[in-house]
C-alpha cells in the first residue's frame, strides 16, 4: 500500500524528535503516526509467510502475530506499570473492532450494495467464542467485589491465582479454536466466498526481513508512545483510560481497519466478518492471558478484574455483534448502528475525569487508639419530659434481646467490652418494667455511667427519638409463651 510506505517517514522524524527532546505530546502523536505503518508492514508480512507455509501453518502464524502490535504495546507498558492503560487498551481493541471495524464496513458495504451476506455460522462461532471472553472477565469481578473484605490488590494470591487460572484457562480455549478452524473443520471456514490461492509477491527472506524489521521498530515507537501518555494526559485534560481505550487500539490495528473496509467494498463480506470479529477473539483468547503471564515474568503483576465501565462497554459490543450475525445478511443501517454505540462509548470514556479510576470494596473507615471507633458526641443526660438525643452510632449488627420467665438474657456478642453488654441487659430489664407503667422515657443510672447509650422507650413500641439516625426500638410480648423479643 502506498499510504503505509509514505508514513513511513514518521519513523526516523520521531526517532530524531527523542534525541532532540522534543515535547511529550508532540512524541506522542509523532510515534502515533509511525506505529500506523509499521503495524501494517508486520500484518503484510506475516501474511506473505503465509503463503508460503500452506493454509495450515498460514493460518497459525495469522492466529498468533495478527495482533502483535498491540500485544508490543501493552508488554511495553506493562513494564512501566501503566497497567491501568493496558486494561484499557485490551478492552479498546475487542470494543473497536467489533463497533468501529464492523460497524463501518457494513455502513459502506451496505451503501454501495443494498444487502450483503456473510457466513453466519462462522460469525456465531466467533460470536460465542467472545461470549465466553466475556464471562471470563466478568465472573471473577462479580467474586472479587462481592466477597467482604477481599482486596482488588494484584498481590493478593487469591486474585492473582484466579488471574492466571482464567488465562490458562482462555489459553487453551484459544488454542482449540485453532484447531478447530484450521484442521477438523476447515471447510466451514472455507464456506461462502470462493477464495482463489494467490501468490506471494515477497521473496520469503523479504517477508521474514520486514516481519522483524517492523517488530523491532514497533517495539521503539511503543517505548515512545508509552512515555510521553503522561505529559498528554495533563496537557489535554483526558483520562489515561480515553487514550487506551480510543486512540491506542485505532493506531494499532489501523491497517486491518482498512482492508476490512476494503473487503466489505468489494462484497467479501465473509472476509471482512473474519478480520473484525477473530481479531477481537484473538485480543481476548490470546493476547489478554499472554499479557497477564508476562506481567507476572516482568515482576507487574496484571489481573483480570476491570472496572464496570469497561465491563458493560465489552459485554454490550458482543451482545450486539451476536444479534447481528443471526441472520447472515447485514446492511448500512445495522452498520450505523454499530457505529452509533462506539460514538456514545468513546464519549463516555472522553468525559472521565484525568484521575486514577479505582473500583470494588471501598476502604473501611479510619479508627483511632486500639481498633475502636471514638464517640461522635460527649455524653448527654435526658430526663423524663425532654427529648431524649438520638444514640450513639453502633459498631456491631443488630442485637437481639430475650427475656422469659421474669430473666433477661443479653444476646451482644457483637460488643466488645462486658460493661457495655451489662449496660444494655440493664437498661432493657427497666425499659420493659417503664413501659409496663406507661412512662414514656427513662435513663439507667447504670447506662449513664458507662456513657455509652441512652434508650428513650414507649408502651407501643414507637420509633426511639425524633431525628433521622434514631434507632427503632420495638417491643412484642407473647402472653402465651411469656417471651418478650426485642430487635434494635
Amino acid at each position: 500500500m502506498r499510504w503505509m510506505l509514505v508514513m513511513l517517514v514518521f519513523v526516523p522524524i520521531s526517532i530524531l524528535l527523542h534525541f532532540l527532546g522534543a515535547p511529550g505530546v508532540v512524541m506522542f502523536v509523532v510515534s502515533c503516526l509511525a506505529i500506523v505503518p509499521l503495524a501494517g508492514y508486520m500484518g503484510l508480512a506475516t501474511e506473505e509467510l503465509a503463503k508460503y507455509r500452506g493454509p495450515a501453518v498460514g493460518g497459525l502464524l495469522n492466529a498468533t502475530f495478527g495482533n502483535a502490535t498491540e500485544l508490543i504495546i501493552a508488554i511495553v507498558a506493562l513494564s512501566r506499570d501503566e497497567i491501568e492503560v493496558v486494561k484499557a487498551s485490551l478492552i479498546g481493541s475487542i470494543v473497536g473492532n467489533i463497533l468501529l471495524v464492523l460497524g463501518l464496513s457494513i455502513l459502506l458495504g451496505g451503501l454501495k450494495y443494498k444487502v450483503q451476506s456473510f457466513n453466519k455460522d462462522l460469525a456465531g462461532m466467533h460470536a460465542a467464542m467472545l461470549a465466553m471472553a466475556v464471562i471470563s472477565i466478568l465472573v471473577p469481578a462479580l467474586f472479587v467485589r462481592s466477597v467482604p473484605g477481599m482486596r482488588e490488590d494484584p498481590t493478593n494470591w487469591r486474585i492473582e491465582s484466579l488471574s492466571l487460572g482464567v488465562a490458562g484457562v482462555l489459553l487453551l480455549l484459544y488454542v482449540g479454536s485453532i484447531i478447530f478452524s484450521l484442521w477438523t473443520h476447515e471447510d466451514l471456514f472455507r464456506g461462502g466466498e470462493a477464495e482463489e490461492a494467490e501468490p506471494p509477491h515477497w521473496p520469503q527472506g523479504k517477508a521474514v526481513a520486514a516481519l522483524l524489521a517492523s517488530t523491532l521498530f514497533v517495539a521503539l515507537e511503543s517505548e515512545y508512545l508509552v512515555a510521553s501518555i503522561e505529559p498528554v494526559v495533563h496537557q489535554w485534560k483526558v483520562s489515561p483510560l480515553f487514550i487506551g481505550v480510543i486512540v491506542v487500539p485505532i493506531i494499532g490495528n489501523a491497517a486491518e481497519h482498512s482492508a476490512a473496509v476494503l473487503m466489505a467494498l468489494r462484497n467479501k463480506m465473509d472476509i471482512s466478518f473474519n478480520i473484525a470479529l477473530s481479531s477481537s477473539t484473538q485480543i481476548a483468547m490470546f493476547v489478554a492471558p499472554v499479557v497477564i503471564f508476562a506481567g507476572l515474568l516482568i515482576g507487574h503483576p496484571i489481573t483480570v478484574l476491570f472496572i464496570n465501565f469497561e465491563l458493560i462497554a465489552v459485554a454490550v459490543s458482543v451482545a450486539i455483534a451476536a444479534l447481528i450475525s443471526l441472520d447472515g445478511r447485514s446492511h448500512w443501517l445495522e452498520g450505523a448502528q454499530l457505529l452509533a454505540a462506539y460514538v456514545i462509548v468513546a464519549l463516555a470514556f472522553y468525559f472521565i475525569p484525568a484521575v486514577p479510576v479505582t473500583s470494588g470494596i471501598q476502604p473501611p473507615p479510619p479508627r483511632t487508639g486500639e481498633g475502636r471507633v471514638p464517640h461522635p458526641r460527649p455524653l448527654s443526660f435526658s430526663r423524663r419530659g425532654e427529648r431524649p438525643p438520638p444514640p450513639y452510632p453502633l459498631p456491631g449488627a443488630g442485637l437481639q434481646w430475650t427475656a422469659r420467665g421474669g430473666r433477661v438474657t443479653a444476646l451482644a456478642s457483637a460488643w466488645p467490652h462486658l460493661a457495655t453488654r451489662l449496660c444494655l441487659a440493664t437498661a432493657l430489664r427497666l425499659a420493659i418494667h417503664a413501659a409496663g407503667e406507661g412512662r414514656l422515657g427513662f435513663c439507667s443510672p447504670f447506662c449513664l455511667a458507662q456513657g455509652s447509650i441512652c434508650f428513650p422507650f414507649s408502651l407501643a413500641g414507637r420509633r426511639a427519638g425524633e431525628e433521622g439516625r434514631t434507632r427503632l426500638l420495638s417491643s412484642r410480648y407473647n402472653n402465651t409463651s411469656g417471651l418478650v423479643n426485642t430487635t434494635l
